[in-house]
């Protein structure tokens, strides 16, 4: 036994015993498990509701749980263990199905006390579905009957329009009710069925209720007719009138005594109503009625309505005034009815034709365009067309500028309608570009063009060099000429408008051999008067460059140099193209030196610190590095100075005493700078003291 919640064990140890011997004792160990319980729920639901998780309590902590379910149509397995999971009850058939769950717990195999439970599962109602109904206003319905899958199912309904004389909810059956509609549209009613049985809720179904309003027949206004007067009843308001005594919708007939007649009008759902009018029959003569003559007029457009005649009153049918303008909308027939002094009355119609007004479309061939271009306006949807700004109809024309133009239409009844489009004009490109080279002298000859294109600015480029080379690149391009010539070239310019214009630049580049060439005035000069003007005839060349001979440059077209010195120079000109090609000219040009000597006749070695030295004044013409001999001699020929210094004078002493006063002879000997010559000459001069 174990009464217990746990699980018992008992040891119990066994010794043999013979003659007094003991032996080895054994040790058997016998384990009672306790009796195990087990309690759950039971649960009642609706199919396709959630069964949620059945979970299962018991006695000992150790004890598994297993159940096994005896109708798995509930839509739960047949067997499990432990928890019963959460599952979508099913219920396919009209009657209650009950599963009988049985769970038996147990503790390491030892089966306890079963328990048991139940999953009710209630069938789900269901509404036969229900046609659509129409009633006209004023009508009694039909008893509406609900049938549904099970005879215990409950229906209640809402009925959201309650204006068509159905309240707004009920339950069961709808009985007959009276229809209501007192407007001009139908009314509809959606009217939804919700079944319940058990306490579950099936799926609703709708169906709607149309109440046609009865349609608006009027019979016309009392008349009198005076005598030998006849009349039309035509009804208005159904689509066919049912007159009584013999009256014809729409035909005339001549009463002769007062009578009230009476018209049925049923309209396109068959719903019919009722109106009547009383014609007033007098022996008395009706008066002269005269409505004017039928008119035509363009929508929008007044008219007045007067009518002529004896009577004393007129009253005109659709709120019109007699002699009152006003602008109807649509064509119609207008009814003027006059009534004279005695009583009697008299019509006359007309019919005002309201012609609507054309819609008219402005259109153009082009209405994006670059200055410069045609285009052709036209209109259409009228006949004849009127545009401003001096524009003719389908005539083309070269607009000046971006516009609007504005044409009025004119159909044949002289209505009119008025539109407007307007024309873009977009500007040419003002094409322009430059090079960085205009002249070359060799080949190949490589200059750069760049675009300069503005307002608008170049979008697509089509450069042609003149040579045969064309090209399509942005901005600046580099073109190379490989013969000798001036070349006209264009750029084609096209602008993100696509508007196109060109530049053509003649004889834009040339490339021509570079020729320097010069000459002087003169090819000698003195050393006096040492200046030279060179003429540059030089063909093909941007710029110049003068190297003089002496060291000097200067970068005139034309020049003028004064030297400095004597001697032969050779000149040069380098004659210099764009992309710096060159030629050179030389021409040698000589500045003569000549002899500028000057000797005076006396001087003065006094000490007085004026012309205290004797010497010959040799400037020019004379080799200053070589052959010069300067000699004073006395009046006996003694040589009493010598030097062969240029610029070393006598200083009046002989040997380093004052010489006396008196005339002394000079000498002086030198070779010319030019030609090597030996000059002699000699003098007097005098000593003073």
């Amino acid at each position: 036994s174990n009464i217990s919640q746990d699980i018992q064990e008992g040891n119990i140890t066994v010794t043999p015993i013979l003659n007094g011997c003991i032996g080895t004792a054994e040790t058997v160990t016998i384990t009672v498990n306790p009796i195990s319980t087990v309690n759950a729920v039971s649960d009642t639901v609706c199919a396709g509701e959630i069964v949620p998780q059945i979970d299962f309590t018991g006695n000992n902590s150790s004890s598994v749980y297993t159940w096994v379910n005896d109708n798995n149509s509930i839509g739960l397995g047949q067997t499990g263990i432990g928890f019963i999971p959460a599952f979508v009850a099913e219920n396919l058939g009209t009657t209650t199905q009950d599963a009988m769950i049985v769970i038996t717990p147990s503790v390491n195999g030892c089966p306890g006390i079963n328990d048991t439970i139940h999953i009710v599962v209630y069938p789900t109602p269901i509404v036969d579905p229900i046609g659509d109904l129409e009633y006209c206003a004023e009508q009694s319905s039909s008893l509406i009957t609900f049938t549904g899958n099970m005879a215990i199912n409950q229906y209640d309904w809402i009925n959201d329009n309650a204006a068509i004389g159905l309240v707004g909810s009920g339950v069961g059956d709808i009985n007959s009710y009276t229809t209501t509609n007192t407007g001009t549209t139908d009314l509809i009613g959606l009217v939804t069925v919700t079944p319940t049985a058990n306490g579950c809720v099936g799926a609703s179904e709708d169906f709607s209720i149309i109440v046609h309003p009865l349609p608006n027949v009027d019979a016309g206004l009392d008349t009198t007719l005076c005598f030998n007067q006849s009349i039309t009843l035509t009804a208005t308001g159904a689509i066919s009138y049912a007159w009584d005594n013999g009256v014809i919708n729409g035909v005339e007939f001549s009463p002769n005594s007062t009578i009230t007649y009476n018209v049925i009008g049923t309209d396109a759902n068959l719903c019919q109503n009722t109106d009547d009018i009383t014609v007033t029959y007098l022996l008395d003569i009706p008066p002269v009625v005269d409505a004017g003559p039928d008119q035509a007029i363009c929508l929008t457009d007044d008219v007045t309505l007067t009518a002529g005649g004896d009577a004393i009153l007129y009253q005109w049918n659709n709120g019109v005034q007699d002699g009152i303008p006003f602008a109807p909308i649509a064509t119609d027939t207008y009814v003027v009815i006059g009534t004279a002094a005695n009583g009697c009355l008299e019509a006359d119609t007309l019919e005002v034709v309201v012609n609507p007004l054309p819609v008219i479309t402005a259109n153009a061939s082009d209405d994006f365009i670059c200055d410069g271009e045609s285009t052709i306006l036209w209109g259409e949807g009228a006949n004849t067309y009127i545009w401003d700004q001096g524009v003719l109809d389908s005539v083309s024309f070269v607009p000046a500028a971006t516009a609007t133009y504005t044409v009025i239409g004119y159909d044949n009844n002289g209505c009119t309608d008025t539109t407007d489009i307007e024309v873009i004009v977009n500007p040419l490109p003002n094409v322009l570009f430059s090079t960085d080279m205009t002249y070359g002298g060799c080949i190949p000859f490589s200059p750069t063009f760049t675009d300069l294109t503005e307002g608008p600015s170049s979008n697509e480029v089509l450069w042609m060099f003149g040579n045969g080379a064309s090209s399509t690149q942005m901005g600046s391009v580099i073109n190379t000429y490989d013969s000798y010539g001036c070349y006209n070239v264009t750029l084609i310019s096209t602008t993100a408008e696509g508007c196109v214009d060109s530049l053509t630049q003649d004889d834009f580049v040339c490339v021509n051999p570079v020729m320097a060439s010069f000459y002087p005035d003169v090819y000698e000069q003195s050393v006096i008067n040492p200046i030279f003007e060179f003429t540059n005839e030089s063909v093909n060349a941007t710029s110049f460059e003068w190297f003089f001979g002496d060291g000097t440059e200067s970068d005139f077209v034309n020049t003028t140099h004064f030297y400095d010195s004597y001697g032969v120079y050779n000149v040069a000109l380098v004659a210099m193209a764009e992309d710096g090609c060159t030629d050179t000219a030389y021409v040698a040009i000589t500045v003569n030196d000549e002899v500028l000597f000057y000797v005076p006749n006396s001087f003065t070695p006094n000490g007085d610190g004026k012309n205290e030295v004797f010497i010959p004044v040799l400037t020019a013409g004379y080799d200053r590095d070589q052959g010069y001999e300067f000699s004073v001699y006395n009046r006996w020929g003694e040589q009493i100075f010598f030097s062969e210094t240029p610029g070393e004078g006598w200083d009046g002493t002989y040997n380093s005493a004052p010489a006396q006063n008196g005339t002394y002879i000079w000498y002086v000997k030198f070779k010319d700078s030019m030609n090597n010559l030996i000059y002699n000459h000699s003098g007097h001069f005098n000593l003073i003291k």
